[in-house]
């Protein structure tokens, strides 16, 4: 991005934003729900990633704090994505039923104790993905919301 940006020649702030969320963003998105649970220090290896691209495609000072860059740049921080993309995730499963083994764990997990099921799931990303989502449905009061399948209005040949 330094290559393409500059003062008196170079992309403005928005082809730069542009090229962020096209470039660097959607790979720090992909698979996000997977990695959620990663060790801190990962996580903020992420989070220097997009400060420093965003500070490059807003012109800001290196002294500029995080939240006014993500102002500035109308962009999420990385823990809100991973959280959206989580529960995006979770309710795209749940009109499979039983017929996705994700949805099993989530039942059975569902009827354990979630303090007993982090220990045991230290080993397994499924399962942390699993946890995580089980977390986040309850803080969002999302725990017995049915998502139905939405049948599509034309017929397919």
């Amino acid at each position: 991005m330094k290559l393409i940006s500059g003062t008196c020649y170079g992309a403005d702030k928005k082809a730069l934003l542009m090229v962020y969320k096209a470039l660097i963003m959607s790979k720090i998105d992909y698979g996000c729900m997977l990695y959620h649970n990663a060790a801190k220090t990962t996580l903020a290896k992420l989070d220097v990633i997009q400060n420093s691209a965003l500070k490059i495609a807003t012109g800001a000072y290196k002294a500029t704090r995080t939240a006014a860059l993500e102002a500035e740049a109308a962009v999420k921080p990385l823990k809100l994505r991973r959280e959206e993309y989580t529960i995006k995730y979770w309710a795209r499963t749940q009109p499979h039923g039983n017929r996705l083994p994700l949805n099993k764990l989530y039942k059975i997990n569902s009827s354990n104790n979630l303090a007993q099921g982090k220990n045991k799931a230290r080993k397994r990303p499924i399962t942390h993905f699993v946890l995580n989502a089980q977390s986040l449905t309850h803080e969002m009061g999302l725990e017995g919301a049915n998502f139905n399948r939405i049948e599509q209005p034309y017929r397919t040949i």
